[in-house]
């Protein structure tokens, strides 16, 4: 059986096309917001930090689901406030804690089997 995408009369190219200029218009969105609401910007509030964090929110939730990167960012957020007390270690403390999920969970904490035994569950729930 093949994918959907290489079925005649689907053109991949083009999908992936369409889903880079929303992803784009999103994000330029998302400037034009932030530019607005604070009136200024500079390079230094953008640092390289910004993006590992945006990276390991959908490592450590899952990115199975939208809700995986969600839990990812209040797992993040919450462990780094947790953790504040390291101050300049926070960040070691962080990455090897991003390591051990990756050795121990490499799918995310909400992985598709997991969602699928969720929804197993919330049937079974529901129907009983």
């Amino acid at each position: 059986m093949t994918p959907y995408y290489e079925d005649p009369g689907l053109n991949p190219v083009r999908y992936k096309i369409v889903a880079a200029v929303i992803a784009g218009f999103i994000a330029g969105l998302g400037g034009t917001l932030y530019a607005h609401s604070f009136t200024y910007i500079e390079p230094q509030i953008f640092n390289v930090m910004l993006g590992v964090h945006s990276l390991a929110y959908g490592l450590i939730g899952g990115l199975g689901t939208v809700l995986g990167p969600l839990i990812g960012v209040a797992i993040d957020i919450g462990f780094l406030e947790s953790i504040r007390i390291f101050q300049g270690y926070r960040m070691i403390v962080f990455g090897g804690l991003v390591a051990v999920m990756l050795i121990f969970m490499p799918r995310g904490i909400l992985d598709e089997a997991r969602v699928h035994w969720i929804k197993t569950v919330v049937r079974r729930w529901f129907n009983a």
